[in-house]
């Protein structure tokens, strides 16, 4: 079959697809259920959805549609598939259907991501099967099952494959990095699951829909690069405010600021706010919220004479979404910092979890994820679906990665003035180096 990339293909290739997860053979009491989660999803929709005219979508005729697949579906995961469609035909990055499958959970063992124009494998389980198969680091992934990734097709597919669609195993086409195309077939790990529990407004959603979870160290980690400089990786925001007054003051006695902002995905709208407010002196306008029938503008509050000073340069990449591309706008549009990398994730727009309960077989809860707001940058344009376009961009290699090298973090800091080789970059930012 030949390669999906557009929504419809990747649709009707996930319902050729083999049965994923043991198969369930829909009851019609299941069936039931299915129809009354398609109403409450459409209702859901009706009620939040920041754009009353659905982007142009005729939700009812999308409803009308997923109840004919409802009815002629003959699996659990048919039936799911066609309650999520309503959603996604939105074409919205953070609108979506959970159908909460609480009965079992699969870790693939390893990760893609974008990398430029090229999906890329970036992290492989100590434990997993990729390792044992000798999956390489940096390997350009052309092929997953049907699906060929693209930036388009990406955050789909992971959504797929990891919520309505999970697979006791993967078939793929990789390049390791100086080789040749290579076909293997991946087992995951599929360990019982627990009750669907998600706050939007965490990281945990967004780490969610990746193939495998991260093992390396996340959080907010500063290190100081020589006297002139402090790196500081920054993948979750921090939590407390006691934690950012403390890189502020470390940052204030340096020239140069290296804001790591790569892998983030955003939090919470006081979060972000707080942390550009304290790179500048006065409050500074950040976008304007619009939601339905409502607007305000978002401010960050300036911290005085105690603002950070100096230069600031800002690392991002494809999986810098939400609150940290506002952050990577914001300092761009004032000229305030150079941002060096790749495109970001064009995800921005604020959400609500809405939680229901009576979902089929195992799964006794469901969720629907509705975006209540578009946030409009100072220029009059939103990010969403286009995402932050860097002023320089750099972007590890294949074999970069395969070696454990980190060029971006590297030249940032050679342009700050600090020298350090691209193996040594890679180190840095990891707990055991902070103060």
């Amino acid at each position: 079959m030949a390669a999906c990339t557009t929504r419809a293909c990747l649709w009707l290739s996930l319902l050729l697809l083999p049965s994923s997860l043991p198969a369930q053979t829909l009851t019609p009491v299941d069936r039931n259920k299915g129809l009354v989660m398609l109403q409450t999803v459409k209702q859901d929709l009706q009620l939040a959805y920041f754009d009353p005219q659905f982007g142009g979508l005729d939700l009812q005729a999308a409803y009308d549609t997923a109840i004919a697949r409802v009815q002629r579906a003959t699996y659990t995961g048919e039936m799911l598939s066609a309650i999520a469609q309503v959603a996604l035909e939105l074409h919205d990055s953070h609108t979506r259907f959970l159908p909460g499958r609480s009965d079992l959970v699969v870790d693939y063992g390893w990760d893609m991501a974008m990398v430029g124009d090229t999906c890329r494998v970036v992290g492989i389980g100590r434990r997993s099967m990729a390792r044992a198969r000798e999956v390489k680091l940096g390997s350009a992934v052309l092929m997953v099952e049907r699906f060929q990734p693209t930036a388009a097709s990406i955050s789909l597919i992971e959504y797929i494959l990891t919520e309505l669609a999970p697979r006791p195993s993967l078939h793929l086409v990789l390049v390791p990095p100086g080789d040749t195309a290579r076909k293997l077939i991946l087992e995951a790990r599929v360990t019982a699951g627990l009750p669907l529990r998600r706050t939007f407004e965490t990281a945990e959603y967004w780490q969610g829909h990746h193939l495998a979870p991260m093992e390396h160290d996340t959080g907010s980690v500063a290190v100081p690069v020589g006297e002139a400089v402090l790196y500081w990786r920054l993948t979750e925001f921090p939590a407390k405010d006691k934690e950012l007054d403390k890189v502020y003051d470390q940052a204030r006695t340096r020239k140069t600021l290296v804001l790591d902002l790569r892998d983030n995905p955003g939090g919470s709208e006081a979060a972000y706010l707080k942390l550009i407010g304290g790179l500048f002196e006065e409050d500074v306008y950040v976008a304007r919220f619009e939601g339905r029938g409502t607007a305000r503008d978002l401010v960050a509050p300036g911290r005085g004479s105690r603002q950070v000073g100096g230069q600031i340069l800002v690392l991002v990449n494809r999986r810098t979404a939400s609150g940290a591309e506002l952050i990577a706008r914001t300092l761009q549009l004032t000229g305030r910092g150079l941002v060096i990398g790749d495109s970001t994730a064009g995800q921005v727009r604020q959400a609500r979890l809405f939680r229901h309960r009576g979902g089929p077989g195992a799964s006794s809860s469901y969720a629907t994820v509705v975006s209540v707001g578009d946030v409009i940058m100072p220029d009059g344009v939103s990010l969403e679906g286009t995402g932050v376009g860097p002023d320089e961009i750099e972007l590890p290699s294949g074999p970069d990665l395969a070696a454990g090298r980190d060029p971006v973090l590297a030249h940032a800091l050679e342009r700050a003035g600090a020298l350090v080789t691209p193996e040594a970059a890679a180190k840095l930012g990891h707990k055991a180096d902070a103060e």
